[in-house]
């Protein structure tokens, strides 16, 4: 019965050793705490509005356009203005060169008239291309009497008193003014009529007598 008993033992362990090992397992080992969890990541910042940027580009470009516009026609006007008020004092002259030909043509003898004739022309036709580039310029000439005083673009050098013509209206133009695109460059030399006085107003005031009556020797 023993020996039955220690043949049987031997099948036992080589059941036992003939069994699998076990599978590690798929989980991790437990590590020591390693401290705080990370902080979560920031938010993305939004998109920008690229049709927004687009549209205000635009509107600076278009504004600095209008300002160079500005300030380049300025600077025109300004150098525009420089050659004016140099050439109207050459101009004038011409005029008045112009209008005392055209005195001498009724006074001259009849042989030299049709030279003095062509002269006449001559400075006549240079006017009107001098006023043609001031016109092409914007250049407004004030010469024409009859107007009322207008202290902005007229100079009152002289009173002239006269019933043919109401107060205050100009009877001549001594010197012509001159307008650059509304802009004053010269004004115009005038003489204003003004208030003739009356007879009674012309005429001296009696003389006071301011000597003291002395009593006759009659009366004494």
């Amino acid at each position: 019965m023993s020996r039955r008993k220690s043949q049987e033992e031997p099948s036992e362990v080589s059941s036992d050793s003939s069994a699998a090992p076990e599978a590690p397992s798929s989980e991790p080992a437990a590590t020591p705490d390693s401290g705080p969890a990370p902080a979560p990541a920031p938010p993305r910042p939004p998109e920008p509005d690229y049709k927004d940027l687009y549209l205000r580009a635009l509107a600076e470009l278009d504004n600095y356009r209008k300002v160079a516009l500005r300030e380049r026609r300025a600077l025109i006007e300004s150098a525009a203005e420089a050659v004016i008020r140099k050439l109207i004092d050459p101009v004038d002259a011409l005029d008045r060169a112009v209008a005392e030909v055209e005195r001498l043509e009724t006074q001259v003898a009849a042989e030299i008239r049709p030279a003095l004739s062509r002269s006449a022309e001559g400075l006549r036709a240079l006017r009107r291309q001098f006023h043609a580039v001031f016109e092409s310029e914007g250049v407004v000439r004030l010469w024409q009497p009859g107007a009322s005083f207008n202290p902005a673009i007229h100079e009152a050098i002289a009173s002239v008193p006269t019933d043919a013509a109401q107060e205050g209206t100009v009877v001549e133009v001594i010197q012509p003014g001159y307008l650059l695109r509304e802009r004053l460059v010269r004004p115009a030399r005038v003489a204003v009529a003004a208030r003739k006085p009356a007879a009674a107003e012309l005429e001296p005031a009696p003389k006071e007598d301011n000597h003291e009556s002395h009593p006759s020797k009659e009366e004494e």
